[in-house]
């Protein structure tokens, strides 16, 4: 009867042992991954535009013209390109371009 007790408490701790080992590798895998991954860098690009006749001329016209903008922009800095976001805005206003950098 004795040995029977001491057996459980001898496999409750080896289960809470193995618990926290877990729990210590995936803390451990975490800090790796967050120390270790680039940073994301947010750079605007500015849409020059201006009237020309009866329309109005956007620098930054598309998503490709916005992709190449931050490309250049991202290099400029030293990071690399990432990804981008467009919003067209109507003929009253310039054009929004957001790009996002990865740091080396």
């Amino acid at each position: 009867m004795r040995n029977a007790s001491y057996k459980k408490k001898i496999k409750k701790k080896i289960y809470l042992q193995n618990i926290l080992i877990l729990i210590c590798v995936v803390l451990l895998g975490y800090l790796v991954y967050a120390k270790f991954r680039p940073e994301i860098v947010k750079v605007p690009v500015k849409d020059d535009c201006g009237p020309i006749g009866n329309t109005i001329s956007h620098l930054i016209s598309d998503n490709e013209d916005c992709v190449n903008a931050c490309s250049s922009a991202c290099k400029s800095f030293g990071h690399v390109y990432y990804k981008s976001k467009f919003i067209y805005n109507n003929e009253v206003r310039c054009n929004n371009c957001t790009c996002q950098c990865k740091k080396i």
